[in-house]
């Protein structure tokens, strides 16, 4: 099954595990905090409290990662079929549920599901400066391996700069852009730069 880029369906099933859609009053919406807190830093989290209520403000797509009928994971996602891409903003597994494939049978499946859609993601830049460089370059390869690539582009928002992937190069910025012109990201104006040009440490060779 496969959708062009706006999936009706709220239950989706792919392997051994099922995506499926998740707010405030789900009965994981609690356990779904709990793995979103455990695997973004502070400063890259939204409030929990608030967590719900700003993903709804900016029609964001929450989906919970299912093994079983356990939930390991998240990912959540915008799309905009008009401009043909869907961003990926925040994807995460459960500690015990990482490094075992997991992760890449769901991004494949997010593909598959928008096929004529670019992909895009943000993440740390591959600054050779920073503590966790080898960790962003494990990342970037992970992503890499799964079709996208590195646009050379880099987006700044709410105090943090990440560096932009995507599917299906080159990157159609001018068409990302236009989602931030829609009146619910009036307060979400990300400023986009290369990415050379803010960190001297850059370094993209993987």
């Amino acid at each position: 099954m496969h959708y062009a880029c706006s999936p009706q369906s709220i239950f989706i099933t792919f392997v051994a595990m099922e995506l499926k859609k998740i707010d405030g009053n789900h009965a994981d919406a609690n356990r779904l905090l709990q793995i979103y807190e455990a695997s973004f830093p502070d400063n890259e989290r939204i409030e929990s409290e608030k967590y719900y209520e700003v993903l709804k403000h900016y029609s964001v797509d929450i989906y919970g990662i299912y093994d079983n009928d356990m939930l390991i994971g998240l990912v959540n996602v915008i799309t905009r079929p008009a401009y043909r891409f869907i961003y990926l903003w925040y994807f995460a597994l459960d500690e015990p549920y990482r490094n075992k494939g997991i992760g890449s049978v769901v991004l494949e499946r997010l593909k598959e599901l928008y096929p004529d859609c670019q992909l895009v993601l943000d993440m740390e830049p591959l600054d050779e400066n920073a503590p966790n460089y080898e960790v962003r370059k494990r990342r970037t390869r992970f992503y890499t391996r799964h079709g996208l690539t590195l646009t050379g582009r880099c987006m700044t928002y709410f105090d943090n700069t990440f560096e932009i992937m995507c599917t299906q190069p080159p990157f159609r910025e001018a068409d990302f852009r236009k989602m931030f012109n829609e009146p619910i990201f009036k307060d979400w104006q990300p400023i986009f730069a290369d990415v050379k040009s803010l960190f001297k440490g850059y370094n993209p060779t993987l």
